[in-house]
């Protein structure tokens, strides 16, 4: 149980420092475990990779922004 508990503070912090480009390194020195570790669970519990989830995130910011726009 304790690891998704640590997956969702990976993504609650994700999302709340999006506008800064959040890295595997800065999210794992946020919770306190190696990069592989934080990337390995991350993946075990969301099936699919920091990077993807992170990348899937800023592309659909953008698309929200996109679409709220008149031009």
């Amino acid at each position: 149980m304790r690891s998704i508990e640590v997956v969702q503070q990976m993504i609650d912090w994700i999302e709340a420092h999006m506008e800064e480009g959040p890295t595997l390194q800065k999210v794992s020195g946020e919770v306190g475990y190696s990069p592989w570790y934080c990337s390995s669970m991350f993946h075990d519990i969301t099936g699919v990779t920091m990077k993807s989830y992170i990348t899937g995130r800023r592309l659909a910011r953008i698309t929200e922004e996109i679409r709220d726009t008149k031009e």
